[in-house]
């Protein structure tokens, strides 16, 4: 436990006081001695200033005043006070007292009781459940009615004459129009960045096409299938047709990129009559290396005949080399056919508008 530090006495009026009391003690002792001392000395009773103190006596004033000083005791003048002597030193400050013990501490009071839970509402009651509507009562099936008989055959009328065909009626408005199917069995290369190629078709889906048909320059490769990579492919690019009308043209094409390190863009569009068509492109992206990816596009397109009918090609380019449509042979575990480069529908939707 720390002892608190004990200040200084201080001097007070108290401390004043008892030193004056000691100064006239020490005064009024001296003042005994000397009455002892004037007690057996005799004392001379005379004014100084009385000019007739001897007279009487046959001596001298001299003689007189020797007399005197043998047998007196004369008070001498009182001398000036003396100096105040310097206080005396502060006596040692006297050693403190132990500190007490420290008292316990008290008890603690106890916690008061909980007061009991209130008690629990009563849970809502369901609601009856409704009765279930009868079923309604099945009709009685109809009687079917007897079966007609079959009328007479008329005789055959006398074959006339073949006349001239003739010219070809527009498509109508309720069965599928001109249409076509065609699909690419070779891999077919972007050699080099940033140039256009067509997509190129080799095969059709039916034995003959039906108002729509693929025509153009063929490719530098004859072959129908195995195509080596960067050979291209024996297939033509221009889609052709017989008749006007508006016509839906959707293709799926399987690209990668073979080496490079890096992702490639690929931009796909339209060209009619052999002329890029306005806002037809579209691009598609690679990551990486053979990262196979699928694009696919549609476009209603109008065909007009007066009297050659509008052709359409799709062309793309690639933002590096080393990009490819990729044809895949068959492939087991389990067998799957083989995958085209490129397939391609052409059908017609509908007829052009009237002009207003």
């Amino acid at each position: 436990m720390e002892v608190p530090t004990q200040d200084e006495p201080e001097y007070t009026e108290v401390d004043e006081a008892r030193k004056a009391h000691r100064r006239l003690f020490t005064l009024g002792l001296l003042a005994l001695i000397l009455a002892i001392v004037a007690f057996f000395f005799p004392r001379c009773d005379f004014d100084d200033d009385d000019a007739d103190f001897g007279a009487g006596t046959g001596l001298t004033d001299e003689q007189l005043l020797e007399l005197i000083e043998e047998n007196c005791i004369i008070p001498g003048e009182t001398g000036s006070e003396g100096e105040q002597g310097e206080p005396g030193a502060a006596g040692a400050t006297g050693s403190q007292g132990p500190a007490g013990a420290t008292g316990p501490q008290g008890e603690q009071g106890t916690c008061g009781p909980i007061g009991p839970a209130g008690p629990r509402g009563e849970d809502g009651r369901a609601g009856a459940q409704g009765e279930p509507g009868a079923q309604g009562i099945q009709g009685i099936q109809g009687v079917q009615g007897p079966r007609g008989s079959t009328g007479a055959t008329g005789p055959a009328g006398p074959k006339g004459d073949t006349g001239d065909t003739g010219p070809a009626g527009p498509p109508g408005t309720g069965g599928l129009g001109l249409f076509g199917s065609f699909y690419d069995t070779c891999t077919q290369p972007a050699s080099s960045a940033n140039t256009a190629y067509p997509f190129r078709f080799n095969n059709t889906d039916f034995p003959s096409s039906t108002g729509v048909t693929i025509t153009g320059t063929a490719g530098t490769d004859g072959r129908t299938f195995g195509c080596v990579s960067g050979s291209g492919s024996a297939g033509r690019p221009t889609i052709t047709f017989s008749g006007s009308g508006v016509f839906n043209i959707q293709f799926s094409a399987q690209y990668w990129r073979t080496q490079g390190g890096t992702g490639a863009d690929i931009s796909i569009w339209l060209k009619k009559n052999g002329q890029n068509l306005d806002w037809t492109n579209t691009d598609f992206t690679t990551e990486s290396n053979n990262d196979k990816r699928v694009a696919v596009i549609n476009w209603f397109v109008p065909v007009e005949c007066n009297p050659t009918c509008d052709s359409y090609e799709i062309w793309w380019s690639s933002t590096q080399d080393n990009m490819e449509l990729l044809a895949v042979p068959p492939v087991t575990s389990p067998t799957r056919p083989a995958i085209p480069s490129l397939i391609l529908t052409v059908n017609q939707v509908g007829n052009l508008p009237a002009s207003p």
